[in-house]
């Protein structure tokens, strides 16, 4: 008996040592479909989201067999399993929360939508985690383009013979070609630590960036735009420098080709760490309502409230506020999630409204430019500090937009002797619909001293790494998003 119980302890140990890494999915038990963004938590600081298709993964080897996966979602009940009692893979039912007393409690209070906008409003610098904090975050980009058309063509080229220049063309509108009709897709993903002492002192540190492309549905717009570049630009020395025009409009007074031929030689990718840490602090300073409010909340005249349901996130009474325009210039409709106890908005959803844009320009016909942004949707999930103040958990965006350009431009080299300066003209058309989807998760979040800022060191230059393929491997032991069919089939 005693070795039996011996033996049983040892496989237990062994089989926790060895699955440090727990997956599963969660699904509603009454549609039966998966649970996105749910949290999966061990402590109030340590868990993971769901990704979009309700899967999960969660490193558990610094727990005990007796620490338990706490599984909750906005009108769920929360749900708790022990770690020892957890299979791999294991599909997680959560129960709908049946909210008895929230009819009650709303024919107790006599708030309306605005009101309750109204009192965020005023507790927001209260209830948001805006002094010094330390973030781990992971972030995950997809990118798609559709082109519909697009093309290049050298015209007037006085340093070129007329054979070599509708050579290049032949090239370029073979290149062209293999686009038009094509999507191409992509991601990026990249997991850094982001140090917020103030507005003024930020700094970011890498861990690692990767970027998942293959040869047939990467970014091959990219390649052979440069491609394309290189046949224009490779019978010109590197110490020519252009003035550009377009239409009436000096693009650039000294266009320096060299710099442009150093762009175009293939290279490593590197992380652009100064553009990674300035997009966070923007989208942190966006989401804990810090200097700026977006809209709804920056114009609330402009839009209707009304209160759609009361329901529970977390143990908390939380109001659902609907939103839509209730003037032409509001463009947003969504929900806000606003406790009833300190009136934080702890989850939001937003899209645009019918027939609206994020940004429009339509200068087809005068300028070859149109530009539209049609869809933008937003999805945040908040967490609480150990100190009651809240910050974003999970961010997701999704971006779309359609662009047409048709283009000539006019390149003169900038030489004193007319008879030897360079020109050509360059014609570039391209019409295409493009979207960015972006998840940015905060791993952990912790306090930041000043002391511990100073300590920070200037990051040095990081090279993005590309995998043709998806790997299990790449974020072992890291406690990110879960990577999706589309990513693990790519």
């Amino acid at each position: 008996m005693i070795k039996s119980t011996i033996t049983y302890l040892l496989l237990g140990l062994t089989s926790l040592s060895f699955a440090q890494t727990l997956t599963g999915t969660l699904l509603s038990q009454d549609t039966k479909e998966s649970i996105p963004f749910a949290t999966v938590r061990i402590t109030k600081n340590y868990g993971v989201i769901t990704n979009t298709e309700g899967n999960f993964s969660i490193v558990v080897n610094q727990f005990t067999t007796k620490d338990s996966i706490e599984f909750s979602s906005m009108g769920f009940k929360t749900k708790r399993i022990a770690i020892g009692d957890f299979k791999n893979n294991q599909k997680v039912i959560l129960e709908t929360a049946v909210n008895e007393l929230g009819e009650v409690f709303l024919k107790d209070q006599s708030l309306t939508g605005r009101e309750l906008i109204d009192k965020f409003l005023k507790n927001k610098n209260k209830n948001y985690a805006t002094k010094a904090n330390s973030y781990n975050i992971f972030i995950r980009n997809k990118y798609q383009s559709t082109y519909k058309d697009y093309g290049f063509e050298l015209k007037k080229a006085n340093y070129l013979s007329k054979k070599i220049e509708n050579n290049i063309n032949k090239e370029l509108e073979a290149l062209s070609k293999s686009v038009i009709g094509e999507t191409s897709t992509y991601f990026t993903e990249k997991l850094v630590d982001f140090n917020y002492l103030n507005q003024d002192s930020v700094h970011l540190k890498p861990y690692r960036a990767i970027e998942l492309s293959s040869s047939t549905s990467n970014n091959d717009v990219e390649e052979i735009q440069n491609r394309a570049f290189k046949k224009i630009f490779e019978k010109l020395e590197n110490s020519n420098s252009f003035k550009v025009r377009t239409f009436i409009i000096r693009v650039a007074d000294s266009l320096d080709l060299s710099g442009i031929n150093e762009q175009l030689k293939d290279q490593p990718d590197t992380l652009d760490v100064k553009s990674v840490s300035r997009n966070i602090k923007g989208t942190l300073n966006r989401y804990t309502f810090t200097n700026t409010l977006f809209e709804p909340l920056a114009e609330p005249d402009d839009y209707a409230f009304e209160i759609d349901d009361v329901t529970s996130f977390n143990n908390q009474m939380v109001y659902v506020v609907n939103y839509a325009p209730d003037r032409n210039r509001a463009k947003y409709i969504g929900k806000f999630y606003i406790t009833a106890k300190d009136f934080a908005i702890v989850k939001l959803t937003q899209r645009l409204a019918e027939g609206k844009s994020e940004s429009k320009l339509n200068l087809k016909f005068l300028f070859g430019i149109k530009f539209d942004a049609y869809l933008n949707t937003k999805e945040v999930t908040y967490f609480k500090t150990e100190n009651g103040t809240y910050y974003p958990k999970y961010i997701k965006s999704i971006n779309k937009q359609y662009f047409y350009l048709d283009r000539k431009f006019v390149f003169k080299e900038n030489n004193d002797d007319r008879s030897e300066r360079l020109k050509f003209k360059l014609e570039i058309l391209a019409e295409a619909d493009n979207t960015n989807e972006t998840e940015l998760f905060v791993v952990n979040q912790r306090k930041l001293s000043v002391e511990d800022y100073s300590l920070l060191k200037e990051a040095k230059p990081m090279i993005i790494e590309q995998f043709k393929n998806y790997s299990p491997e790449i974020w072992k032991d890291q406690n990110v998003l879960e990577a999706t069919k589309e990513i693990k089939t790519y």
